[in-house]
């Protein structure tokens, strides 16, 4: 057995023992990246809304998309689902295939043709999902 390299000389499996670190410190590498916290970037709500048959707007269901600074995205639905996206355009066709369009591009029209006060309808303002989803589904103030 050398001084250099002492598992290689090493009966049975042992001379795969610089192998297996090699392997142990990719696996703890993963685990450092899969735990790693990500910092937002962006917060954008999207919703959609349920209209009675006589046109009065009845309730609003909303959904929070998120994108982080590895540019993936997370969509928080009115269903309590955490949907996670490559990126945010994907996010996007997520939320539109589900019929919610994005708040801030409601305008005045939107609000004489739903009989709402835009400046009323507001996102609900918890970061904690369980709290979140009480508020995802709620008629408009």
């Amino acid at each position: 057995m050398t001084l250099n390299s002492p598992f290689n000389e090493c009966e049975g499996d042992h001379y795969r023992l610089p192998e297996l670190r090699q392997e142990l410190q990719l696996i703890a590498a993963n685990l450092v990246n899969a735990k790693k916290v990500r910092s937002l970037m962006k917060e954008e709500w999207w919703l959609d809304w349920t209209v009675s048959l006589s046109g009065e707007f009845v309730d609003v269901l909303w959904a929070r998309l998120q994108v982080f600074d590895d540019l993936q995205a997370e969509v928080f639905d009115s269903d309590g689902r955490t949907i996670y996206c490559e990126d945010e355009a994907a996010a996007a066709i997520e939320l539109m295939e589900d019929e919610y369009g994005r708040f801030e591009s409601l305008d005045t029209e939107d609000e004489q043709e739903l009989g709402i006060d835009l400046n009323r309808l507001q996102p609900p303002s918890v970061n904690k999902k369980e709290d979140l989803r009480i508020l995802m589904n709620r008629p408009p103030a």
